[in-house]
Formats: C-alpha cells, structure tokens, sequence
C-alpha cells in the first residue's frame, strides 16, 4: 500500500504529528477517528473503530528515532506476522517511511500516511472539530499551523505552484475557517477590505426551519406500542433513493438564508471537466438572489497545477465575477439564474447529494449526539462515479424535511493519472442557517461599470 507523498501543505501539521510519542499519537488517531462518527476502543498501541456496522481495527505508527527504526526492521523481518495475530485494517503514520509501507503491506493494511493523515484533519471533519483536535493535540490551531509569510501567485498563471505558494493558500483558507470560528467573515486573499460580508452571527446553529408537511417520509415499526420512526423522503430504514432525497434538499433549503462551505481534494468538479487538487468554496446565500460565492483552489492540470482564484456576486439580476489575473482585474456578467425552482447552491448541494449517496450499500441510523437527524452511511460501489473505486464511505447527516446539513465523502480511486491511486476526500456543510445576511462587495459599482450597466445602486 503506497502512502500519499508528503508536500508543503503538510509540512506544518506533521512536524508536530512527529513530535508526539506513542500514546499521543495513539489518542490523536482515536480522537480523529471519533470526530469521523465513529466509537473507538482503545486496544494498547492500537484501537477499534465502528460506525454503521463497519469495524476497523487502526494502527497508529508514530515517528521514531533512528536506532527504533533499526530495531523494528529487524524484529518485522524475525516475525512476519505471527500465527492469531490480530488483523489491521489501517496504518496510520506521520512520516514518510519505507519500514511502515512494508507494515501496511504484510498487515494487507490501508496505509494512511502523512497527506493523507493531514486531509484527514482538513477534510474529513468538520471545522470547528479539526480546529479542537489541533488545539487539544498539537497545541495550535489549524490556522496557526498551516498559515505561511510567503505571497501567493497572481490568478491565471498555468505553471506549477511553488511548495510556498501551495501553503499560502491552504493557509488563507485555513485562516478564513478559523475566522468564521472566532465570528467575522474575512474576505477573499484579492479582495479589498469592503469585499468583506458581514460577521457571522455567533450562536446561529445549523437548526432548519420546521416542515409543515412531511407525507413523503417512510414510517417506521407501527403498533399500539410502537413509536413510529418518520424518515426524510427519499429515506427508509435501510435504503436512499438519492434522487429523490436530492431534491428534498434542494427544496429545503430554496430561498433561506445560510453559509456553505465545500472543501474538496483529488475530486472532480460537477461539469466533469475539471479536477481538482484541493479546493476551498464559500457560499454566503440571503436568498436564491442574493448571495456571495468565492473559491479558492488548485486546478489538476496533465503535468502541473494551476491556481484558481475568483469571487462571484449577484444583485438577483445579473451575477458579476471578480478575477484578479497577471495582467489586472477582469469583470464578467452574466445573467442569474434559477435551476428548476430552486438557486445555484442549492443546485449545487443537490446534485453532490445525488452523486456520492446513490451506492449498493447503505445503513440509516440515529445517533446520539445528533438526535434531530438521520445519519446515511452509504457504502459499497458509487454508481455515479466512473472508473475505479474502493474503500467507499460517504456519512450524511439529515432532519425530516430532506436537508442534508452535513455531507462527507471519502474513498480511493483506483485508476489514478499517475502510478499512486488517490485518496478522494469531499465535505460540505451548512452553518448560520436562516440567520445570515449579504451586502455588495466593494467591487460591485465597479464591476457594474466595467461590465456596461449602471455604476450607481439602485
């Protein structure tokens, strides 16, 4: 089992990962793990991990001096793997280390090494709780972690990234998040200070609105002394119609006011003619009208990457796009739009909840500490995702009326450009639901002037 090669965007998190001794680093992988919805059991240097009927028994491999190393590699060679040794299905490392890819390969272990440890921090949960585990167990913040002096590459420009520039934008947008956790909005890296939407309004929860009708759910057990079990639509107690559940979502959450954030590394986008390295996307929506959208992200290119940096707004009649290139700023206008009834993010979350929960396999359960919710673990085969796949996962979180609040995907892919197979990792969440508001940008007049309208506000 290979092991994601280690880059500038990690350097950050896994110096202190390397720093830990065993037992942290122990506690740090269960910890992960746990924010990842599952229950953990710790198991000596390693601990089991269960969610939705899937059990994983996860080894965590810390950084160890030279003379450890030595000392593994002779006793790995004396063993093999002993007759009743308990099996291992992940290998968890914070360095770069032929010694533990052999590990992975004689447990026949997933091996998750030290980008794939990092996106699992960045990606895999939410922000609030990579920034809780990072606190707690490193003893920083993300932000803090993976934020860089140097200056990024102008937008537009087709070469590879510097190691320096990569770090600078995964630590704008790490900054960001931690913005939104400390209750303001901070604008985009190109954006003058008026670009900046109002402060996020601390306290305001992911709560939606109560349905006034929910016949399309699937009832429960029934009976005199049966509670009965109301599914969102789309939803039964062991099975998704993805479609369908897709469009409760759309509907949900049409014309509500909310912040979106979508994080994506190795995925493609939803046209299908671009993939993405790793990408941050920020929706600020007063209405499907009304709203503020910027993405900040690397472009996979055939041998390189390439920044792509842009901020969108729209007044409910046209949409202005802001990009900053190596040659000054350029504006666009089009017209806005509404996609059968309902907006573009709507649109947009609707179609994510289409492609990665419609599988062959799929558990409906709730959880504790999410009560008002139904939690989807979708598993098996994707059958909307072309091409090689396996190690599928994707969780949803959704309440009665269809709104997905909360979608996590990850799995490898199998027939990857290069040699390596990718590690795929996608979130989106909802936050500040009914409870945000958006302003025009600084740039707007001046984009209403350049595109051929109005520089004077209505």
């Amino acid at each position: 089992m290979r092991a994601t090669r280690p880059t500038a965007r990690t350097a950050g998190v896994t110096k202190r990962l390397r720093r830990l001794d065993p037992d942290a680093f122990v506690s740090f992988c269960a910890a992960l793990w746990r924010a990842r919805g599952y229950e953990t059991r710790r198991e000596g240097d390693r601990f089991v991990a269960r969610r939705a009927g899937e059990r994983l028994v996860v080894l965590p491999r810390p950084a160890r001096g030279p003379f450890e190393r030595r000392a593994d590699a002779v006793l790995r060679w004396a063993r093999g793997v002993a007759d009743g040794e308990s099996a291992v299905d992940v290998v968890v490392t914070p360095v770069d280390d032929s010694g533990v890819s052999r590990l992975a390969d004689r447990y026949d272990a997933r091996l998750v090494g030290p980008t794939g440890l990092v996106d699992l921090l960045l990606y895999g949960v939410s922000r609030a709780e990579a920034d809780a585990l990072a606190t707690e167990h490193l003893g920083v913040s993300t932000a803090a972690l993976l934020s860089t002096d140097a200056t990024t590459t102008d937008t537009g420009s087709s070469r590879a990234p510097t190691p320096t520039a990569v770090a600078a934008v995964v630590g704008v947008a790490c900054l960001v998040l931690a913005a939104g956790l400390a209750g303001v909005w901070a604008p985009s890296p190109t954006a003058t200070p008026d670009d900046a939407a109002p402060p996020l309004l601390t306290g305001a929860g992911t709560e939606p609105r109560n349905a006034t009708d929910n016949s399309s759910g699937t009832p429960g057990p029934t009976g005199s002394n049966a509670s009965v079990e109301r599914y969102p639509p789309g939803v039964g107690a062991d099975s998704v119609d993805a479609q369908r559940l897709a469009r409760a979502h759309a509907m949900a959450v049409s014309n509500r006011s909310y912040r979106l954030i979508i994080r994506q590394s190795d995925t493609d986008a939803l046209d299908g003619d671009r993939r993405w390295d790793g990408v941050w996307q920020h929706a600020v929506v007063a209405s499907d009208g009304t709203w503020l959208y910027t993405v900040l992200g690397y472009e996979s290119l055939e041998n390189e990457s390439s920044l792509v940096q842009y901020t969108r707004y729209t007044d409910g009649e046209f949409v202005y796009r802001r990009t900053d290139a190596r040659n000054g700023t350029v504006y666009e206008r089009t017209p806005a739009r509404v996609d059968e009834g309902v907006g573009v993010h709507a649109d947009r979350t609707r179609r994510y909840v289409s492609r990665y929960l419609a599988t062959t396999d799929v558990e409906v359960d709730r959880v504790s500490w999410r009560p008002d919710e139904h939690r989807i673990v979708a598993t098996g085969r994707p059958v909307s995702i072309d091409g090689g796949v396996s190690n599928y996962t994707a969780t949803a979180f959704v309440d009665e009326t269809g709104f997905v609040s909360e979608l996590t995907v990850e799995f490898t892919r199998t027939d990857a450009r290069d040699a390596d197979d990718e590690s795929v990792r996608f979130r989106f969440e909802y936050a500040a639901v009914d409870d945000t508001e958006v302003r025009p940008p600084g740039w707007y007049d001046e984009a209403r002037a350049a595109t051929g309208t109005n520089a004077t506000r209505e």
